[in-house]
């Protein structure tokens, strides 16, 4: 993941969003320690219906 996190840094981007389950929180919990944070609804329409914890994280 942190692989990832630099990539998008190099791509130009400035926020990474996720979407995942509840079933799901060992990942979301490693998510967290790696800055991302909670969302209260999900960022448009992904059309990943299932998920229910959508999280950010801003990058420098």
């Amino acid at each position: 993941m942190e692989i990832n996190i630099r990539s998008a840094i190099d791509f130009g981007y400035s926020q990474l969003y996720i979407e995942s389950l509840p079933e799901f929180d060992q990942a979301v919990r490693m998510y967290e320690k790696l800055g991302f944070s909670l969302l209260q609804k999900p960022l448009g329409d992904s059309g990943h219906t299932s998920c229910s914890v959508w999280m950010i994280k801003e990058l420098a």
